[in-house]
């Protein structure tokens, strides 16, 4: 596998790990709130997961770009961000509110 192989499929899991993080967050919108447990919401651990693998796929995306073409480059990286800011706010959002 060559790098531009693995830069594609990092970006293609970018896209989808951050949008995977916010559908959580979203998901958790339609449960009825409950007392937390010790302020966590019930998918809390599936979101830092997500957002875990998430850090080591964008380094690899980082370190197996084509930098010729920073405008390739960044539109994963544009589309991951605005998915994680919404989330994160989203998520804190939601926990000011319950």
């Amino acid at each position: 596998m060559d790098l531009h192989h693995t830069n594609d499929l990092a970006g293609v899991a970018l896209v989808v790990l951050s949008f995977f993080a916010l559908g959580v967050v979203l998901a958790d919108f339609r449960q009825p709130a409950r007392a937390p447990v010790k302020g966590k919401q019930r998918a809390s651990p599936l979101f830092e997961m997500s957002v875990l693998v998430l850090c080591v796929v964008v380094v690899v995306f980082l370190a197996t770009a084509d930098w010729h073409s920073p405008q390739r480059a960044a539109r994963p990286l544009a589309y991951c961000g605005l998915a994680i800011a919404a989330a994160l706010g989203a998520q804190t959002w939601q926990r000011e509110l319950r």
